[in-house]
Formats: C-alpha cells, sequence, structure tokens
C-alpha cells in the first residue's frame, strides 16, 4: 500500500520505457500511488495525535498543532474521505473517518440550539473582548463599532498610550449611540491592556508574570462583577499553562460574586490549557454561540504589506463564572483594521429565588 522511495533515474527510466504513451500512464500511476499514500500517512498521523492527545496533553508540538488546528484537520479529513469513498478504499475511509468524527463530535454543541437561560436569570450585562494590535493605524473604526454595539465592559489588548488616547477622543466625539454618555477606564500600560466600561472601575492588580493579567472591580447596578482582561505571550505553552493555572487557582476561583474572565488567550478551544479553565469556568462561545467563531488571523504582514487574511483559529475568549449565564455570543466580523476580530456576548445575571 505504501509507496517506497525510488532514485530519480530509476522512475525517470520506468516513466518512459515504453515511450511516452507509457511514460504518462506510469507518471499517473506513480502521483496516484503518492496521492494515497500521503491520506494514509495524514489520516494516520492525525489519529495517533488524538491518541496521545488524551494520554500526554499538549506536550508534542505536532499533537499542539493538530488541536489549534481542528477545524482545519476535520475539513482536510472530510476532504480525503470523498475520493476514498469514490474510488471505493474502504479501509483508508474508515481511517480519515474515525477522526473526523472524534473532531467532529467535539464541536457539535456548536451547532445545537442554545438552552434557555435558568430561572431567575435577569440584568443583561453586553461583555466585548478586543485585542486592537499595537500597530493598529487608525482607531476610529474601533470607536465607531464601540459605539455601535455599545458593550457595558469592554478588555481591550494591546493598546498603546497614543491608541487608547485616540480611541478615548473618539469615543468622545463621535455622535453618542449609546444609551450612556460616560465612559470609565482602567489602563494598565506596562501591559497595554484596558478596561473600558459605562460603569464605575476600581482597579485592583495588575501582574505581567502571571499571564499578563489586569484586575478590576465593574460596580454594576445590580452587583460588583470581577473581571481579569489576560493575555498571555505566545509561544512557550508550558509556562502560559502554568500561569493561567495559578490565576485560576489563586484568584479567579476565590473571587466572591460574579466573575469575568476574558483576552486573547493565544490559546484555542481544543488545548489542554483551554480544558483546563472550562473545568472551572464557562465559556460564551459554547454556551450561545454558533459555529466555530474564529478570531485571529484578520492580516498578516507579508512583502511589507499587511494583508487582510482569513481567520484561522480562536484564540479570543470570554468565560464567566455559574453566577452568569450566556443568552447570546458572536465573532463580530470587522476587524478595525487590527489582526483580531472582536469577540462579544451578552450575559444574564443569575440570582436565586429568595424564599
Amino acid at each position: 500500500m505504501f509507496f517506497a522511495p525510488e532514485s530519480m533515474n530509476n522512475i525517470v527510466n520506468r516513466l518512459f520505457r515504453n515511450g511516452p504513451g507509457g511514460g504518462i500512464i506510469n507518471l499517473l500511476r506513480i502521483l496516484c500511488l503518492w496521492f494515497w499514500t500521503s491520506l494514509w500517512l495524514f489520516a494516520l498521523t492525525i489519529s495517533t495525535c488524538l491518541l496521545l492527545g488524551w494520554t500526554t496533553g499538549d506536550r508534542l508540538l505536532l499533537v499542539r498543532l493538530t488541536r489549534y488546528l481542528a477545524p482545519w484537520v476535520l475539513f482536510s479529513l472530510l476532504a480525503g474521505l470523498i475520493p476514498a469513498l469514490l474510488f471505493r478504499r474502504f479501509w483508508l475511509a474508515m481511517a480519515m473517518a474515525v477522526p473526523a468524527l472524534a473532531i467532529g463530535f467535539s464541536y457539535l454543541p456548536l451547532f445545537l440550539p442554545n438552552h434557555a437561560p435558568p430561572p431567575g436569570a435577569q440584568a443583561l450585562l453586553k461583555v466585548m473582548s478586543f485585542n486592537v494590535w499595537s500597530e493598529n493605524q487608525s482607531m476610529l473604526p474601533a470607536a465607531e463599532m464601540i459605539r455601535e454595539t455599545a458593550p457595558d465592559i469592554l478588555l481591550l489588548q494591546e493598546i498603546t498610550p497614543n491608541q487608547l488616547k485616540e480611541l478615548t477622543l473618539n469615543l468622545e466625539t463621535l455622535p453618542d449611540a449609546a444609551p450612556h454618555n460616560k465612559w470609565n477606564i482602567a489602563y494598565a500600560p506596562k501591559l497595554m491592556q484596558a478596561v473600558i466600561s459605562r460603569y464605575a472601575i476600581t482597579p485592583q492588580m495588575t501582574y505581567r508574570k502571571m499571564a499578563k493579567v489586569q484586575k478590576v472591580r465593574v460596580a454594576t447596578p445590580d452587583e460588583a462583577v470581577t473581571v481579569f482582561n489576560v493575555h498571555p505571550r505566545r509561544g512557550n505553552w508550558e509556562a502560559r499553562h502554568r500561569q493561567l493555572a495559578t490565576l485560576l487557582r489563586e484568584y479567579v476561583l476565590t473571587a466572591s460574586g460574579p466573575v469575568i474572565l476574558g483576552g486573547d488567550f493565544n490559546t484555542t478551544d481544543q488545548s489542554q490549557t483551554y480544558k483546563m479553565l472550562s473545568k472551572h469556568l464557562n465559556n460564551a462561545h459554547w454556551q450561545a454561540g454558533h459555529g466555530f467563531g474564529l478570531s485571529y488571523p484578520a492580516y498578516l504582514y507579508a512583502w511589507n504589506e499587511y494583508l487582510p487574511a482569513w481567520p484561522l483559529v480562536r484564540i479570543d475568549h470570554i468565560f464567566y463564572n455559574e453566577k452568569f449565564f450566556a443568552v447570546s455570543a458572536e465573532t463580530l466580523q470587522e476587524s478595525c483594521g487590527s489582526d483580531h476580530l472582536p469577540v462579544m456576548t451578552d450575559l444574564m445575571l443569575v440570582k436565586k429565588p429568595q424564599r
């Protein structure tokens, strides 16, 4: 079944042994053999990565890449499944179908109807997380988008002091499309992160070595909300995992009342780090969103230019504790000049009925 590599001279001699016509036929045979062999190797590699992922987590690079690009791996498996079925290569089709079913089943909740809010859910709160990108040339489109969507709590990452100044100025001078006039801002310049809200904000902590976390307290009319705005660095997934695990254990889970943990996590919803967080917190997109909700990259730097790109992964998330319930969630399709797409959710505050 598998193709044994040959020297280039042997391949050329085989191609033209029976003349040009026979050479074309032999070439097609070799190409077909390469094609089927590549599909077999791909299917077996993905299956092996899925099995290793259950036992070793994200320790291996190939396992991390498979999880990171899981939606596209799924599409590739389905694309390979079609010719395998058409040419009746049923063993190959089964080898492609098994990992495709495993990945597809993990994403099944994103394509099912959402659950109804529990009794006692009230006080709608709109939350947005947006990595504005420090290379973004203008904050005017972002300000217009914020005015239009009118989030109650806005988590910003990669925002420089000049960008924040421009954004704030545009928010104040643009025609007000929101039902409020004042924006409260908590800025952590060393982290290049900010929390903007229509409600009063009390900064509580900034810690660069713990997933670049900015902790604030937002005084909503119904109940004060503890908000964690994070942006852990790319690369070195083990350090990122440890930092988020420490943040979760020592600060997020010990916070009283409603808690929101959002930002650019630089990890996808199939990773070991995400699964650790989702054991203790709910995720807005998985509770109330639809589809894959890919958020990055919206732009790529190539040939000395910033070019629009098709988002490949979802690394921007909004988590919350049991005090909230998500009634809607979406990934906005306008990046406003950033390399990320904003993610947004409508949360309802769940209150236990009084006896």
